[in-house]
C-alpha cells in the first residue's frame, strides 16, 4: 500500500522500467486502488498513463462571420 513511507496518490509521477510490458519511462499515477483479501492481503492497484494524456488542450476561439 506503501511507496516507501506514504500511501500510493493520484497525479504522482513515478518512473517505471518493464521490459515485459514494453514500459520504459515517467508515467502518471491516474488512479488507485487498495484492497485486503484473505488469501493475497493487501493489494495495491495502480492505474498508469503518459503524462502527456492530461496535458491540457489548446483553446480554439471560434471565428465570428
Amino acid at each position: 500500500w506503501l511507496d516507501g513511507a506514504t500511501p500510493w496518490a493520484a497525479n504522482t509521477l513515478v518512473r517505471i522500467d518493464d521490459p515485459w510490458l514494453g514500459l520504459a519511462g515517467d508515467y502518471l499515477i491516474a488512479s488507485v486502488a487498495f484492497s485486503l483479501d484473505d488469501q493475497a492481503g493487501q493489494i495495491t492497484r495502480l492505474s498508469v498513463t503518459p503524462p502527456a494524456a492530461f496535458a491540457p488542450e489548446p483553446l480554439i476561439e471560434s471565428r465570428a462571420e
